[in-house]
């Protein structure tokens, strides 16, 4: 997996979120990342099966600014 060999590889890994309530395309960037825990597991569809999904915990790098978390948390 690319995220989990990322300092072998020196791969850089960027967080982008978007507000939940966000129409059209707009993203925001949180800064880089370094994952902490990297889990493989599964969770149901609609249908009942088991889809598998993979859970990461991620460092960041520098806190997100208030004025941002403000914003996308309102």
């Amino acid at each position: 997996m690319a995220i989990r060999d990322h300092d072998k590889t020196g791969l850089r890994i960027a967080l982008f979120v978007k507000k939940s309530d966000g129409k059209g395309s707009d993203f925001y960037y949180m800064g880089d990342v370094e994952p902490l825990a990297i889990t493989q597991t599964t969770i149901k569809n609609d249908k009942g099966e088991d889809k598998p999904i993979v859970n990461i915990l991620f460092d960041m790098a520098h806190s997100v600014p208030d004025h941002l978390y403000d914003y996308l948390t309102q």
